[in-house]
């Protein structure tokens, strides 16, 4: 049963203020995402984005301190990104000799910029964070030019939360599963005591995530299609314990192998997958 949020847009785009302010001046240091295999990842994604479009223009959503700007300056000549924290979008690195870049402080819901702009449009780690989809991927649909393409990743897979949700905490598991159950049941207590903040702020910021419990490939899908994209797919990312495979003591090849058995067996494995990204093309 899919749960309804229980905040107040106004009260969730506040505590996703709050939180990131706070988190701001160390945000690139301590986020997973800023880690080489998954930039090296993302980067192969861009470049592919701006090949497929031959654009020249891209817009991130949600940009924060600037994963993505910085990843797309090697690849695009305009850049744009926006956030509603000014704490974050102070970390971010505007200069470029071969880009111009500029950001600004603005809601995903009302995007300050003409219709049919930009080739791509990204959005990471973003959309758990939103108080609901539909204001977002409209604008999102406005601001993108025909056959532009609407990419976002690393946001929470509603089936592997369900498998996680599932497990009784009370029984011994692998590390990389005991990890996984502590991030279900605890991360808000573990970003109190890290940022000294109140427990129930990160539940407020990220809803999609914690109350409705991330996101089914189905519904996106839907929503995709409603909004008017002719063309979307979903891939699932990081299946677990996929990280230790990549640091542990194992061949280059072995993630791949893994990441092919793994799409091959689709869709019995998707509960193992952590995140769920969207391509989508207007």
């Amino acid at each position: 049963m899919r749960k309804a949020i229980e905040y107040t847009k106004e009260e969730i785009f506040k505590a996703n203020i709050d939180i990131h302010t706070v988190m701001s001046s160390g945000y690139n240091d301590t986020e997973p995402h800023f880690r080489s295999e998954n930039i090296q990842r993302v980067s192969k994604i861009i470049a592919s984005l701006q090949k497929q479009t031959s654009g020249t223009k891209l817009l991130d959503i949600g940009c924060g301190t600037g994963f993505i700007i910085n990843i797309a300056r090697d690849f695009f000549k305009e850049i744009r990104g926006i956030d509603i924290t000014p704490a974050m979008l102070e970390q971010v690195d505007t200069l470029s000799d071969t880009c111009d870049i500029g950001i600004e402080i603005a809601n995903s819901e009302d995007i300050p910029y003409p219709d049919n702009y930009f080739e791509v449009v990204t959005a990471h780690a973003l959309l758990h964070h939103l108080p609901e989809l539909k204001p977002t991927l409209n604008e999102v649909y406005r601001v993108l030019r025909p056959s532009g393409i609407f990419y976002s990743d690393l946001d929470p897979n509603a089936y592997f939360w369900e498998t996680i949700s599932s497990l009784p905490s009370d029984k011994k598991y692998h590390p990389v599963v005991r990890r996984e159950i502590e991030a279900v049941y605890n991360k808000n207590k573990e970003y109190a005591r890290q940022f000294n903040i109140d427990k129930d702020l990160l539940i407020k910021a990220e809803p999609l995530k914690h109350i409705n419990g991330g996101f089914y490939e189905e519904e996106l899908i839907q929503l995709l299609d409603e909004t008017g994209f002719k063309k979307s797919d979903t891939v699932y990312e990081w299946f677990l314990g996929e990280a230790n495979i990549i640091h542990g003591n194992y061949s280059e090849e072995t993630p791949d192998i893994f990441r092919k058995y793994l799409k091959e067996i689709m869709p019995l494995s998707r509960q193992l997958y952590k995140y769920i990204s969207i391509r989508a093309i207007k």
